[in-house]
């Protein structure tokens, strides 16, 4: 590159400048995310208030490597009640990463808590659909699975997804717990 260029001159000195800001602002996002997760269960609000500004402070630069920012904000949400927002939340990061198993388990989570139960085994089964093995990640997901098609009285379903939750582990005396209700409750063969 010949230095007297003047356009040449501008892409070095710009380059670096852009890139540096980009760098700031990931570092900066990361430690205002750092100080929302420390603040969450000791003062809420703030907690909140640190992750909202870790998100905007990305601006634009958002990718799928920050989904976990906005499942961390989400359940905060929850947390204070505040499902609609979370649902928001959620569903910015799903056009990040639209094949995010566990960002649409979460989205079904915030449903059933805001009693859309027909609406959370839409993403619970969009979620299990892209990966089956969210279903074997811990007993937590296919137990609160098993809950919400109880809701909806789809006891088959339920009692597949407590036997899942028993698989995943043994000791889950709520899973055997619910299996055991099902039975008494109905006549179906399970």
């Amino acid at each position: 590159m010949d230095w007297g260029q003047k356009n040449g001159a501008d892409a070095l000195f710009t380059s670096p400048i852009s890139f540096g800001k980009k760098e700031a602002a990931g570092l900066g996002s990361k430690k205002m995310m750092g100080i929302g997760r420390k603040l969450k269960d000791k003062d809420p609000k703030r907690s909140l208030l640190f992750m909202q500004q870790a998100i905007e402070y990305r601006g634009d630069d958002l990718s799928k490597d920050d989904i976990w920012m906005f499942n961390d904000m989400g359940i905060c949400l929850r947390r204070e009640g505040k499902i609609d927002e979370a649902i928001q939340y959620y569903c910015k990061a799903l056009k990040l990463a639209p094949t995010d198993s566990s960002l649409l388990y979460n989205i079904g989570m915030a449903h059933a808590e805001n009693k859309k139960y027909n609406d959370a085994i839409h993403y619970f089964t969009k979620s299990i659909e892209l990966d089956m093995d969210i279903l074997h990640s811990s007993s937590t997901v296919p137990y609160n699975i098993g809950l919400i098609y109880c809701k909806i009285n789809m006891f088959n379903e339920a009692d597949q997804m407590f036997k899942i939750a028993l698989q995943v582990d043994p000791t889950n005396i709520k899973a055997e717990q619910k299996i055991n209700e099902i039975k008494s409750k109905t006549t179906l063969p399970l």
